[in-house]
């Protein structure tokens, strides 16, 4: 046998696998989590932000703040060392803050793209990241969020604007598919019982449920005091459709705690915002979509960062770069070359 036919039956080993452990699973983790971002993640919190990964344990979890962008590809491959897989989806943008996702390999991705005009024409905000999801039997649109801070009139209009791009966007989705499993995860910057008309804007006329607003009493944001303040990061699910979801669930993690700190000492070395994570049962899906997933099966077990089509004239999925997590590059020849061993299925 050569080496080529090795590494695919290598390769389709482990799917089989992921695929027969999932088999056995009938509830799901997701996630989502700000990494502190605003300046760029030194290496030195690289290893703390893995070790916040693995106690959170989700099979998705939603990041923002990533800066610079190989910070999820550094992040997977600190993971992998210490025996976990994920995978990672990243779109570029002009934000010096982007959006992305990490999840293991046996969820299912398609689609990846960022919502059109969720930045309100304006590099420094954060367009949204959207994404087809599918685990087990449980399907979804997700969406993951880190809208406009602070809260002034005019951040709060802001908001409103990114919040009915949004909207807009996701009814068009809706329109356009038989899903009807929307989550929206992230950091809102919305307080609840205080930016309401932003709340009424993303909910699109009531079709949404902030599952964050309803559950949660504390917040989500630790302030320079090492003290919790506002509840900033939202959790939202489709209010007729997502029976999937299993009620009280949502809980904000106290990860300080796990990770024996004080909450100054873990907004201090690892982020300063605790990730919020709900658990859904996925051996079921309540409303049949009929999206083929088969061709991206094998595509969803591998890293990405993929390239805005603006940027770049390509299609929202297409890949220009990969991180180091199975040896198989799907992109350009020439991306490859610096960071892979493996190009094409061939060996340098």
């Amino acid at each position: 046998m050569n080496t080529n036919s090795r590494v695919l039956v290598l390769v389709c080993a482990v799917m089989l696998v992921s695929t027969a452990d999932l088999a056995a699973q009938s509830t799901s983790r997701i996630a989502g989590w700000n990494l502190l971002g605003y300046y760029p993640i030194p290496e030195s919190r690289i290893p703390a932000l893995a070790e916040g990964i693995i106690r959170i344990d989700a099979d998705l979890v939603a990041v923002v703040e990533v800066n610079p962008t190989r910070t999820l590809a550094r992040l997977v491959d600190a993971l992998g060392e210490e025996g976990h897989d994920y995978v990672y989806r990243i779109i570029s943008q002009p934000a010096r803050q982007k959006i992305g996702i990490l999840f293991k390999p046996h969820v299912q991705i398609a689609d990846e793209q960022l919502i059109p005009r969720s930045d309100i024409g304006d590099s420094d905000n954060r367009k949204a990241f959207f994404c087809r999801v599918k685990i087990n039997e449980f399907d979804f649109f997700l969406v993951a969020v880190h809208l406009k801070s602070s809260r002034s009139g005019s951040d709060r209009a802001i908001r409103n604007r990114q919040a009915a791009a949004i909207a807009r966007f996701l009814q068009s989705q809706l329109a356009d598919s038989s899903e009807r499993d929307v989550l929206i995860v992230g950091d809102y910057n919305m307080i609840p019982n205080q930016d309401q008309t932003n709340f009424e804007t993303l909910g699109m006329d009531g079709y949404l449920q902030f599952i964050s607003s309803e559950e949660l009493e504390s917040g989500s944001h630790i302030g320079r005091d090492g003290e919790l303040g506002n509840l900033l990061d939202g959790y939202a699910i489709s209010r007729d459709h997502t029976s999937e979801y299993a009620p009280g669930t949502l809980e904000i993690l106290p990860l300080h705690e796990e990770m024996d700190l004080t909450l100054l000492e873990f907004s201090e070395q690892v982020s300063d915002h605790l990730p919020l994570v709900a658990t859904f049962n996925i051996d079921r899906d309540d409303d049949q979509d009929r999206f083929d997933w088969s061709p991206f099966f094998a595509r969803s077990r591998v890293s990405m960062m993929l390239a805005e089509p603006s940027a770049t004239k390509q299609s929202p999925s297409q890949p220009v770069a990969i991180s180091r997590q199975d040896g198989w590059t799907y992109g350009h020849r020439r991306t490859c070359r610096p960071l892979r061993r493996w190009c094409w299925g061939r060996r340098r």
